[in-house]
């Protein structure tokens, strides 16, 4: 989709609140690789391990650098993100470890969510999942399976699920409802 607007300029920044910045992909590189994270940036010393921590190409990333959390200037800290590089040095996105969705800069844990969703009257089953909209921004999406003969108030359901702890802003949640 860039090629459709030559004039626009921008950057992929990725990193993490520990470490800050750690990659940079300029229009070029997200011209040539869509789904990049770009390449890490001069003073970032990283290393990805497998999950038997042998060094590979793709597995966890950890990294070093100068403007890391204090206590984590000196040693190489995991990401708690899956990657993989390529030959040409640019990294890319595999997943998470954990089962931790970042959105909008919060922490989301989606089997909180889904055992919290799942307490809601009617509601035999729920999964939720982070989907990209048309602007490649991250958009929650919650499926709930209705237990058999019953019905959703979806704005009751609303008003209930943000007085829940461990529930996350849902202005922009979709949510998509099935029944058995």
């Amino acid at each position: 989709k860039l090629l459709t607007y030559p004039q626009l300029q921008i950057s992929n920044l990725f990193g993490n609140s520990e470490t800050g910045v750690i990659s940079i992909a300029n229009r070029a590189d997200l011209v040539k690789y869509p789904d990049t994270l770009g390449r890490l940036i001069n003073g970032v010393e990283y290393q990805i391990h497998d999950e038997c921590g042998a060094s590979t190409m793709q597995g966890c990333l950890w990294v070093r650098c100068a403007w890391a959390s204090d206590h984590r200037k000196h040693q190489l800290t995991p990401t708690g993100d899956r990657v993989r590089i390529n030959n040409d040095g640019y990294l890319f996105h595999e997943g998470r470890v954990d089962d931790m969705l970042l959105i909008g800069g919060e922490n989301i844990y989606p089997k909180v969510i889904e055992q919290t969703v799942q307490n809601y009257p009617n509601i035999r089953a729920a999964q939720l999942v982070s989907l990209v909209d048309e602007l490649l921004r991250p958009q929650l999406h919650l499926t709930v399976w209705l237990k058999q003969q019953t019905t959703l108030d979806e704005c009751a359901f609303r008003k209930w699920l943000v007085t829940q702890d461990g529930v996350i802003n849902i202005d922009r949640l979709i949510i998509e409802v099935i029944q058995d």
